[in-house]
């Protein structure tokens, strides 16, 4: 075996490629093993839950004869997991040939996938919030140390702002909650009654701190930024994980305890959420950098979701978290997309293209199809969502259902404008010696991004079983 691995070293050298390679691939099973061990394990659990109990594989005991329960899985939990491991393993493929400071690199991607994994299965609103906060650092490297232009430390501290004072008004409203309640627990906190006066305070902490987390009017400034300056591994977790994170904390916690105020304040954060996408759709015909245009497509997609949950009924919330999955799998597609370019020509500023059509058809084609399933086409994931959630705005009123269409409007009409402006048109010059289409490797990655989207578009049955397991804990 070992005469096999240095003949096969040897044919590495003598073709030229790198002498690190050897040691990265001994670096590298250890990430694939453990990402591939994640990943098997959930779609173990996702095979074992059974439809008619809410909650499964849960970790328990008993304090003063009340039951509490820190930890446990159900169908929203895994497949969000399921989609950070395989957002994890994307990165991992995408990043084998990392030149600076790979084994550092591949320890930060097992760290977030280690507090991913277990901020969604908490139950524990204290320790929830500190998973968080530990997540952030990671998310921190990937923008400014890993990053890919000048102002990177900048954008990695405007992140860090925003998400520290998000932070701190979610511990203002957790102190409260421990102030009057004595125990942070979810399940626990049912039971417990506070004031009106006392839920509007941690409505308010919450709220606002969600609204960053999302992010929402206005708040998001950070988040094109962050895109833009962050690597693309770093806005593939930005887009896939991070920025569902805030709609599952609001959902697991105000909405399963407190569900009155959420219902009193929903209208009010609906209007918010409208006034946001169209501002986001017409800040977007400004844009020139492939990846703001990517992020403020990220933000419209993300207010329709929390809108889907404020409509408090059963098709908003299925339809909201089906958008969450569909995005974190066609966004983060998106920007993979944008980092192969930008890999190839180290520009994204948009008007630098033009034609690529005539030198890269297969990753055309594919471009294509991504920006189909972001605009929602039918028999693609993001359809189903979309379809639910509109469904959901119309039972709870027209009004909100007739202003999504000028949103969907607007909406196809930028991503089909970045496609025209990227692929049409006549082939700038100075690219013609740097062309090159799709490599094997990376058209292995797109296969798989493609392969959920598709299949999940024909054969939503799976994920719908999975997520209205979720409206049975709801209802408990």
């Amino acid at each position: 075996m070992n005469r096999l691995v240095n003949y096969n070293y040897g044919i590495i050298e003598k073709i030229g490629v790198l002498k690190s390679v050897y040691i990265r691939s001994k670096d590298g099973f250890v990430v694939m093993f453990y990402v591939y061990a994640l990943l098997f394990l959930t779609i173990y659990m996702s095979l074992l839950l059974n439809m008619v109990s809410a909650m499964q594989f849960v970790t328990m005991f008993i304090m003063e004869g009340v039951l509490v329960i820190l930890m446990m899985t159900d169908g929203l939990s895994i497949c969000l997991i399921g989609l950070s491991i395989f957002l994890s393993l994307i990165c991992f493929v995408y990043s084998w040939f990392q030149k600076y400071r790979l084994r550092e690199f591949q320890m930060v991607l097992m760290l977030i996938d280690l507090l991913v994994v277990n901020m969604f299965l908490q139950l524990d609103l204290l320790v929830l919030f500190i998973l968080y906060e530990v997540l952030i650092l990671p998310v921190f490297l990937y923008i400014g140390l890993w990053g890919s232009r000048v102002r990177k430390v900048e954008a990695a501290y405007k992140f860090f702002l925003y998400a520290l004072i998000g932070s701190l008004l979610m511990l203002m409203g957790l102190i409260f909650v421990l102030m009057h309640v004595g125990i942070t627990n979810m399940m626990v906190m049912s039971f417990y009654s506070m004031s009106k006066m006392r839920l509007k305070y941690v409505y308010l902490f919450f709220i606002v701190s969600v609204l960053i987390k999302i992010p929402m009017f206005p708040f998001y400034a950070w988040l094109p930024e962050a895109h833009v300056e962050a690597s693309t591994v770093g806005s593939i977790f930005l887009a896939g994980i991070l920025l569902k994170i805030g709609i599952f904390i609001y959902f697991r916690f105000l909405v399963y305890v407190y569900f009155e105020v959420v219902a009193l304040y929903s209208l009010w954060v609906m209007i918010l959420g409208m006034f946001s996408m169209l501002l986001a759709l017409v800040l977007v015909l400004y844009q020139v950098d492939l990846k703001r245009i990517v992020a403020f497509s990220s933000v419209v997609h993300m207010n329709v979701a929390l809108m889907g949950i404020m409509v408090m009924n059963v098709f908003g919330y299925i339809g909201c978290f089906v958008v969450l999955l569909s995005h974190g799998l066609v966004s983060s597609g998106l920007f993979l997309m944008v980092g192969f370019i930008y890999d190839r020509y180290k520009t994204r500023f948009i008007y630098y293209y033009g034609g690529i059509m005539q030198i890269m058809p297969l990753y055309s084609g594919v471009l294509f199809l991504m920006v189909m399933a972001n605009i929602g086409l039918p028999g693609t994931f993001s359809f189903i969502g979309e379809f639910l959630l509109y469904v959901a705005f119309v039972q709870f009123d027209l009004i909100i259902y007739m202003f999504m269409i000028p949103v969907v409007v607007l909406t196809t009409f930028f991503m089909l404008w970045m496609y025209t402006r990227l692929t049409s048109g006549i082939l700038k010059g100075n690219f013609i010696l740097n062309f090159g289409d799709l490599s094997k490797r990376e058209v292995s990655l797109l296969i798989m991004f493609l392969v959920f989207i598709l299949w999940y578009g024909e054969n939503p049955n799976g994920v719908l079983e999975l997520l209205s397991n979720e409206m049975l804990f709801l209802s408990i």
